[in-house]
């Protein structure tokens, strides 16, 4: 049977892109990267107590390591490769007093040898998911939010793609590929297998951290 889990911000088009450039290195190698992923936990469901959702509690698999990283390590694996280690610095719960870390950073080591700063946390009151990839002759900076790529260096500033208005296509893009699988016969994007290496990542930067 083909099962898929959820990467849609693989589908986003500026994503998509982005892998491109990196795979024909059109603008260097890439050296380093560095994620921002924050949202406020409290605002996510305003219908719903926060304290009740499952990202709060960590029995329940909450928390911005799991909960946030796991979108985070998928995609880097799809960009730069396998990951060799993955430890974790976390801020505890002083401010939204849940049962599971409010932020966190992540040291992400590709066995290709590139690594990753990854920031994650429930507090920031505007959201922002970045992704900024240095290379050997200057930086791709993706804006998940905004599906924008662009590249810049120490002259010049240029985009390199503007989005469409509806960041809902991703969605629509991803539940596109599972049926082209299942139809196919083929691994989507993110099979069973590669989640369970996300999370044992995962996990073990959560045993790890500091």
């Amino acid at each position: 049977s083909i099962a898929m889990v959820a990467c849609n911000f693989r589908f986003l088009d500026g994503f998509k892109k982005l892998q491109d450039i990196l795979q024909r290195q059109l603008f260097g190698s890439p050296l380093f990267a560095r994620v921002i992923l924050g949202y406020y936990l409290p605002a996510a469901r305003p219908s719903v107590d926060f304290k009740k959702v499952y990202a709060a509690h960590k029995r329940n698999g909450g928390g911005v390591i799991l909960d946030s990283g796991s979108h985070v390590v998928d995609y880097l694996i799809a960009l730069f490769g396998d990951v060799h280690d993955a430890r974790a610095i976390s801020g505890g719960s002083r401010f939204l007093r849940i049962d599971a870390e409010e932020s966190a950073v992540v040291m992400v080591e590709h066995r290709s040898g590139l690594t990753a700063v990854v920031s994650l946390d429930y507090l920031s009151r505007r959201p922002v998911h970045c992704l900024n990839v240095v290379t050997t002759v200057g930086e791709l900076c993706f804006d998940f939010c905004t599906n924008i790529l662009t590249f810049r260096d120490d002259t010049k500033e240029q985009v390199l793609y503007t989005p469409p208005p509806n960041v809902r296509d991703m969605f629509v893009e991803q539940v596109n590929h599972f049926f082209v699988c299942v139809e196919s016969r083929i691994a989507p994007a993110q099979d069973l297998t590669m989640s369970k290496t996300v999370l044992k990542l995962l996990l073990h930067a959560q045993e790890t951290k500091r």
